[in-house]
């Protein structure tokens, strides 16, 4: 009776060397020299139409994933012991993982650690905004909509003192958590795939991109807008104008 284990692969960035790495550990379980035909097929694709094949292991790992990588898929299967090993990966992909199969539970937890050790020596992908954005949108809506709070009452010629100090606070945490929300769903989940190859030229490379403006944004958006709220709070309290 067979083993099977599969290998879950999230919250990973892969670049080149990881890449090159993975491959290699994987493609060592091909038994080349055994009397008994065994099946090897590596695809690695750069777009939908362009993929490089292999039906053996290569011949160097080096420079095999310098350039860019959108998907790798890799079997291996041996007949005499009986063993299959699969690996799928998809950039943006959840569901990508690894596949171990074989009659010998020991080869199988081996393999199962070895290859799952391999994995953790990838950069991990930071999914804290992602994972808790209601949270910190609740936390700090309040701070991004407070101007936005006092630019709506300008432009309808409401002076700033006409509301009292908790209400104003409960419309800019509503305005703030609306807009963190929104930018979630239609900016935010995109920078932050569960599975990131990150090869080929830098330019490539739109989420990282878009995590660095996301950073620069975020801290020009809260900080300026901090400040203009705890003036606001100490003006309130003392009672200036």
């Amino acid at each position: 009776m067979a083993l099977s284990k599969r290998i879950w692969i999230r919250n990973r960035i892969f670049k080149s060397t990881d890449i090159e790495e993975l491959i290699k550990t994987v493609s060592s379980y091909y038994l080349e020299n055994s009397e008994t035909p065994n099946f090897y097929s590596l695809e690695i694709s750069a777009d939908p139409h362009t993929t490089t094949a292999f039906d053996k292991p290569p011949s160097t790992y080096d420079g095999l994933a310098a350039g860019r990588i959108l998907s790798i898929s890799l079997t291996i299967q041996t007949y005499t012991p009986k063993r299959r090993i699969q690996l799928e990966m998809n950039h943006g992909d959840r569901h990508s993982f690894i596949i171990i199969t074989g009659p010998d539970a020991d080869w199988v937890n081996s393999a199962y650690a070895i290859l799952s050790e391999k994995l953790e020596t990838a950069q991990p992908q930071s999914r804290f905004f992602v994972d808790h954005a209601f949270a910190i949108a609740l936390s700090t809506g309040w701070l991004l909509g407070w101007p936005i709070m006092r630019a709506i009452m300008f432009m309808n010629s409401i002076p700033w003192k006409a509301q009292p100090l908790f209400p104003r606070l409960f419309c800019s945490e509503a305005y703030g958590f609306v807009m963190i929300i929104m930018a979630k769903k239609l900016w935010i989940d995109d920078a932050y795939p569960p599975v990131e190859i990150q090869t080929g030229p830098a330019h490539f490379w739109k989420e990282a991109s878009t995590r660095r403006w996301i950073k620069i944004i975020g801290s020009v958006l809260l900080l300026g807008p901090s400040a203009n709220f705890l003036y606001d709070v100490y003006k309130s309290i003392a009672g200036q104008p």
